[in-house]
């Protein structure tokens, strides 16, 4: 039967043993302690699950994360919520802290065409920051708006479709983006939860919010970001029942990258969001996605 005591108390027992001699002391010391690191490796990795909510450009990810993961009550001390860096791409300091900073969406939207390489560029870099900054949480789950895949399956192809991306760029994007992704593998999720709504509620969602930034964007643009992600994320769709103590039947999609050797199918949460909802009032919406992302969750835990 193995040991119960934790690894503290079995070295405490080792060296207080007075007639074991020195080098059984030492050998027994080096047990405990590779005991004791692979005990700690297995803490902070189990259980842990990482997630992408991914969507249409106003297609309610922030809402997603702010109101609904935040408030369901299946999902209580559960989820560890990190929005999209758009701040620091508003504000990307520079050589002089006295002069302000650049706006960095702001010039892709004005001129993509100059822009549109740079842009992904410095979106790559602060996903993976982003990641690293997150990737201490306590938490077992952690669900970031969007990744680096919608950034190369949706937005890079749109934008070279569009002509903003030159054959070159485009080339040299993927000539380093699946290295960098396979030597840090922690950028891929377990999973991904999509956000299905139909481009033109985004527009109005879109004219609504009125960022400053986002005035250029058109129908057509977001169109073509919906039929991308449709391309990419509806794939292998079936309805499965899922769910330790509380079942639920859920609509799934299965996803692969065969660009990327560490990136193996992958399960997709896929959410029709596309109805207007007050979710600081609607408990009830609240609760029942609350639901499906726990029973998600427990699915991806159980694999």
């Amino acid at each position: 039967m193995p040991c119960r005591l934790t690894p503290t108390r079995q070295f405490e027992r080792l060296v207080c043993l007075r007639n074991v001699s020195q080098t059984t002391r030492r050998r027994g010391h080096r047990q405990v302690l590779r005991m004791y690191r692979c005990s700690r490796q297995a803490l902070d990795t189990a259980y842990k699950v990482s997630l992408c909510v991914e969507g249409n450009i106003s297609s309610g990810k922030s809402t997603f994360l702010s109101e609904v993961l935040s408030s369901a009550s299946r999902l209580e001390d559960l989820v560890y919520t990190v929005p999209e860096p758009v701040q620091s791409w508003q504000s990307v300091p520079r050589k002089s802290a006295s002069n302000p900073p650049h706006n960095l969406l702001k010039e892709f939207y004005t001129n993509p065409e100059r822009y549109a390489y740079v842009f992904q560029n410095y979106v790559f870099m602060t996903r993976y920051l982003q990641e690293r900054q997150s990737a201490g949480t306590s938490k077992l789950l952690r669900i970031t708006e969007r990744s680096v895949f919608s950034d190369r399956n949706v937005f890079v192809e749109s934008v070279h479709e569009q002509g903003w991306l030159s054959e070159l760029e485009a080339d040299l994007y993927n000539a380093w983006l699946y290295p960098m992704i396979n030597a840090l593998p922690s950028l891929i999720p377990d999973g991904f939860i999509y956000l299905r709504v139909e481009p033109d509620v985004c527009m109005e969602r879109l004219q609504r919010r009125a960022r400053g930034e986002e005035l250029n964007i058109t129908l057509e643009y977001l169109e073509s970001l919906h039929y991308k992600h449709e391309k990419w994320l509806l794939q292998d769709v079936r309805a499965l029942t899922v769910g330790k103590k509380h079942q639920e039947t859920l609509t799934i999609g299965f996803v692969t990258d065969h660009m990327c050797s560490q990136f193996k199918k992958k399960p997709v949460l896929i959410l029709e969001f596309g109805h207007d909802v007050d979710f600081s009032s609607d408990d009830k919406t609240v609760e029942q996605l609350g639901k499906k992302v726990r029973a998600f969750y427990d699915y991806i835990s159980d694999e």
